[in-house]
């Protein structure tokens, strides 16, 4: 696929609500539970001087089907 981006970021909620409750600090430490001598904010300032968001969708389930 031809695109100008490396990566994409997904967050999956229950309900809408949740979504200004993300737990990003804990899923944070889980992926850099290895690297303790990393730090959030300064993770995360970086990411943010250095991206570009293309695009945001939200998308809610309205059906699914079971086998």
């Amino acid at each position: 696929m031809d695109v100008n981006y490396q990566f994409i970021t997904i967050s999956a909620v229950s309900d809408f609500s949740d979504i200004d409750n993300l737990d990003y600090l804990g899923a944070y430490s889980k992926a850099h539970k290895d690297h303790g001598d990393r730090d959030f904010e300064t993770d995360v300032a970086n990411t943010l001087n250095i991206r570009t968001a293309h695009r945001a969708e939200l998308w809610e389930l309205v059906d699914f089907l079971e086998k």
